[in-house]
């Protein structure tokens, strides 16, 4: 898989969400490698309680998702990832 357009496509997925701030921008970190799977951590910044951050994190996996499906992005499909 490109990990950088899976990147580019949850970075631009994140920020086109009204749940999400901007400033500063959200990024996607790849933080840990296995041997067929790769973590990209999202990482971004919500309203201030919990059931806004509740709601945010709910927008951005629905979000990113659908964006990597449309994408053709492909998931693991390792039980053990």
């Amino acid at each position: 898989a490109d990990l950088e357009r899976a990147r580019t496509v949850a970075e631009e997925t994140m920020r086109g969400l009204d749940l999400v701030l901007n400033d500063p921008q959200p990024r996607g970190l790849y933080t840990t490698v296995g041997v067929e799977d790769v973590t990209l951590e999202l990482i971004f910044w919500s309203g201030s309680t919990r059931l806004e951050a509740r709601e945010a994190t709910d927008a951005v996996i629905t979000a990113v998702m659908q964006a990597f499906a449309r994408e053709e992005i492909p998931l693991s499909t390792s039980p053990f990832s």
